[in-house]
């Protein structure tokens, strides 16, 4: 369900940037009248500009307006049925900071049974957030690590950066104590994502030993 919402939301793109190139031609300047086109009010207010207008090029926009609409209506109907598919499995990661209904259903497709996971290390190492030694002399450092599941890898990364944007979040605090300590924001970051990879493993367990 998350890759299909995924593709369908891909398509609204592409729909959008079709239908911008559209307006743009037949309407200059109409964007100070609807907004952005990712919203239904702006939707119906394209429209209303086109109503009436017969040109071939309108015809296809207005057409484009409805295929957005069914866009619009689906994605909103498949994000209902993964929160209440999430809300059924019982698990407790919603309560990492970052990590909303989408998110936590592709960890757990990807995921499948936690068990087979004995230690937060073998998650992290499975999951490519466990990190690679490159130190040189007197120099400890660690590189990136682009093993490992790169859909879950992308989960985490999601959460890190959320958490990082949100100033009142325990990742943003720990993302600063990290760059205090001298690492930079690219070594901040993987530390961050070793961490959620942590809690996840955590949450996943908990879940199902529960």
């Amino acid at each position: 369900m998350v890759r299909y919402r995924c593709e369908l939301t891909a398509e609204r793109t592409r729909q959008i940037n079709r239908l911008h190139a559209d307006l743009s031609q037949l309407r200059p300047g109409y964007h100070h009248r609807t907004g952005k086109l990712t919203s239904a009010k702006a939707l119906d207010a394209a429209a209303r500009m086109l109503r009436g207008d017969h040109n071939a090029r309108a015809r296809i926009a207005r057409s484009r307006i409805t295929t957005l609409r069914c866009l619009r209506r689906d994605i909103t109907s498949l994000a209902k049925e993964i929160h209440d598919a999430v809300e059924a499995t019982g698990t407790t990661l919603r309560r990492i900071d970052g990590i909303g209904d989408l998110t936590a259903a592709d960890i757990l497709t990807h995921v499948g049974d936690p068990t087979r996971f004995g230690t937060k290390a073998a998650f992290a190492t499975a999951n490519g957030t466990a990190p690679i030694e490159a130190s040189s002399g007197r120099v400890r450092r660690h590189r990136l690590n682009r093993g490992g599941n790169r859909q879950i890898n992308k989960a985490i990364h999601t959460a890190a950066i959320t958490q990082i944007a949100r100033p009142d979040t325990e990742g943003r605090r720990y993302y600063e104590r990290c760059l205090a300590r001298g690492k930079t924001k690219r070594e901040a970051i993987r530390n961050l994502k070793r961490r959620i990879s942590d809690r996840i493993w955590t949450h996943l367990n908990t879940t199902c030993l529960t």
